[in-house]
């Protein structure tokens, strides 16, 4: 009869829940540094996978093919993940994880960011009244036109 492996008997102790997808094109060690934060983060609407979430929303506006305009959405309910409709958030939420995350690991992270905000600045078109609107004091992704009603 063969025996227990002496791996199978010890006792691990408990990780934090690892998200079921990871952004591409990022190290183990800069997913982690993700996961982490995410587990560890008090703000609002941020949970495991949110931050992958995003990433996929944002990319996902940034990448299709087509010279068009393109406009941003906004979110349509109040639900966590349906903030994430409108790339505007998506953005938000991935600026604070560059901003939260240690050097290293946001510097990979924003390495991959700034082809995307490239894009995002290119198949946008700039809001003339931003500047004086509500969105004032946000970031530069919230100062492009949305989408026309």
């Amino acid at each position: 009869m063969p025996r227990n492996r002496p791996r199978a008997l010890r006792v691990t102790p408990e990780r934090p829940p690892r998200s079921l997808r990871r952004i591409r094109g990022l190290s183990g060690r800069t997913a982690s540094a993700i996961a982490q934060w995410e587990a560890t983060t008090g703000l609002l609407g941020t949970s495991p996978g949110m931050t992958t979430l995003a990433w996929e929303s944002y990319r996902a506006f940034t990448s299709r093919s087509g010279t068009t305009v393109r406009y941003p959405r906004p979110e349509t309910c109040g639900a966590p993940t349906c903030a994430l409709d409108d790339v505007r958030h998506a953005r938000d939420l991935l600026e604070q994880a560059l901003v939260r995350l240690p050097r290293p690991a946001g510097a990979e992270l924003r390495r991959l960011l700034a082809p995307l905000d490239d894009a995002y600045l290119r198949i946008t078109l700039p809001d003339p009244f931003a500047r004086h609107g509500p969105y004032r004091n946000r970031a530069w992704w919230w100062h492009r036109l949305t989408q026309p009603y």
